[in-house]
């Protein structure tokens, strides 16, 4: 499904700067975490927390100290060659002798960090996103297979309708026409039944335990995002979220989901594993230079064949 900000941000509460790199939340509705929204751009952070009692995303929270935004991210800011920052400074550059040198086909040794996708792979949500797509579809008349609607899966959406649209006589469609006709996809973590994948839960808690870091990157929106998270009670177990409208347009799959990730978890991609279920959230995990296993427990199938590993449960995931 497509998880493009502009297709739900118009419905969330949050006010999201349309530009701005991830940073560290502290304080959640459950354990302090290093989530991800914006990097502080005044001496007071207009911080985000999710409110439990009206169930949005609000501010200002009064309890940021975090660094101002860094006036320009060069590419060496989010290239994972640069390693671990010291943890009073994640926008430092690591040492020559922290750089990167693994290839992502090599397991990690030491493994530091796990980074999980969230739709389709944390969580069965790609069915319904699926069904949000198939009635905008038939509203213009288009009879549109499974292999071609499943391609927007993990991707931001526009390219990938736009030329749906016009392989299927319809050129004069676009995305602003696909998104006018679709229910929001905020209605998929907000309303409908989300459940965690089989075994993910006692996976999280297990490596929450062992102290490894542990992370979510999605293309989905911040809004929608966290609110999922809080309500399958996750939040407690992660470190790191990173969302699709805290990368400034670089969705998967490109690596720079992946290498925020790496820098604001203070690790780098020697150091960590990666589990997603599509062929686009691999391919940004592998541009990074992270050891990447396929998570083929939903429903839908999806060649995963480039992932180091396949896996068709949790109970199978040795971590």
């Amino acid at each position: 499904m497509p998880k493009n900000p502009s297709s739900a941000a118009a419905s969330s509460s949050a006010k999201w700067p349309a530009a701005s790199p991830a940073k560290r939340l502290s304080g959640s509705t459950s354990a302090p975490m290093r989530a991800m929204s914006t990097w502080c751009s005044t001496a007071t952070c207009p911080q985000t927390s999710l409110c439990t009692s009206s169930n949005t995303l609000s501010a200002p929270h009064p309890r940021c100290t975090l660094p101002l935004k860094p006036d320009s991210l060069d590419q060496e800011s989010i290239d994972p060659s640069y390693g671990p920052r010291p943890r009073g400074d994640p926008m430092s550059p690591a040492s020559p002798a922290q750089q990167f040198t693994q290839r992502p086909d090599q397991r990690p040794a030491q493994l530091q960090c796990v980074l999980f996708d969230f739709d389709g792979t944390l969580a069965e949500t790609e069915t319904f996103g699926l069904d949000l797509d198939y009635e905008v579809y038939r509203h213009f008349g288009l009879d549109v297979a499974p292999q071609d609607a499943q391609r927007i899966i993990g991707s931001e959406g526009i390219s990938v309708v736009n030329d749906l649209f016009a392989s299927y006589g319809r050129p004069d469609l676009t995305f602003d026409d696909y998104l006018a006709a679709r229910k929001d996809a905020s209605v998929i973590y907000r309303s409908m039944d989300l459940q965690l994948m089989d075994g993910a839960r006692q996976l999280l808690e297990d490596l929450h335990r062992r102290g490894i870091t542990l992370g979510v990157v999605s293309t989905t929106v911040a809004a929608n995002l966290l609110f999922a998270l809080e309500r399958l009670d996750l939040l407690s177990l992660l470190d790191v979220v990173v969302a699709g409208d805290m990368v400034d347009g670089h969705y998967k799959p490109s690596p720079v989901p992946y290498q925020t990730a790496l820098r604001l978890a203070h690790t780098d991609a020697a150091h960590t594993i990666v589990v997603e279920d599509s062929p686009t959230g691999i391919a940004a995990a592998q541009a990074a230079g992270i050891y990447t296993i396929a998570m083929k427990a939903s429903e839908l199938v999806q060649d995963t064949s480039a992932a180091q590993k396949e896996v068709s449960s949790f109970a199978q995931l040795q971590l």
